[in-house]
């Protein structure tokens, strides 16, 4: 088992990319976006899987949350190897971490003060998902200090300080509920949202600091549409 201090407290030249892994095609998704993306050779990527055991006794409380953790490993394990297969990155690139609590407590108490930080969670297309999806991110943005914030599914949502940038193919399909969910972030941060096509000609100003500046395959003066292009070829299934 990897101690925790291991990971959060290491300082590193480059960045560091927290994946959350809830289930595993939305996870696999967010890490070929990560890997193809935002990755290099002084960046670390950190699987990330929480559990809460609560209701029972003390004694079947322990073992829940040991059976609970196996499996997270073996979840984190199974991501890991799959993503070193097709990328061919160095395993100690890759770091798993399993903790019991709450998310938001976890990585406000753990990674909250790390600058060069990137939280991405990887949605699945299921509508109840998605919300489940979106209640993590706004407990995240509310209760940690983590920017930026981006979420995978058949778009790509960036949510950052300073704006909320949804590269998608087509805007109008998506669900309402989820633009109901950046348009409170909107409002309650006085950020703005700025939706991106495919077939857009301008790039929207990149929040300077955010891991779109540093994204390997655009630089600052590149369009975001290409980056659409080159997600919906490269994106595939579990």
């Amino acid at each position: 088992m990897i101690k925790l201090e291991h990971i959060s407290k290491k300082k590193l030249k480059g960045n560091t990319i927290l994946l959350l892994v809830d289930r595993l095609p939305g996870a696999l998704k967010a890490g070929r976006f990560a890997l193809k993306y935002l990755f290099d050779d002084q960046t670390r990527l950190i699987l990330l899987q929480t559990f809460n055991v609560q209701g029972f006794g003390l004694s079947k409380m322990r073992n829940l949350s040991q059976r609970l953790w196996e499996i997270s490993m073996h979840d984190l394990t199974v991501l890991k190897n799959k993503l070193i297969e097709e990328f061919g990155i160095p395993s100690g690139k890759i770091k798993k971490l399993v903790i019991e609590g709450h998310l938001a407590t976890v990585v406000r108490q753990n990674f909250n003060s790390n600058d060069s930080l990137s939280f991405i969670i990887g949605a699945d297309s299921d509508q109840l998902l998605m919300k489940d999806t979106n209640k993590q991110a706004i407990s995240l943005i509310k209760k940690t200090n983590i920017r930026s914030l981006f979420l995978i599914d058949e778009n790509i949502t960036l949510i950052d300080r300073s704006k909320i940038i949804v590269v998608s193919d087509n805007p109008d399909s998506i669900a309402e509920s989820t633009k109901e969910f950046l348009a409170s972030i909107s409002d309650k941060n006085s950020i703005d949202i700025e939706y991106v096509t495919g077939s857009d000609k301008n790039t929207p100003p990149i929040p300077f600091g955010t891991s779109l500046y540093y994204l390997k395959d655009l630089g600052a003066d590149s369009q975001l549409n290409n980056f659409m292009v080159s997600m919906n070829e490269k994106m595939l299934g579990f």
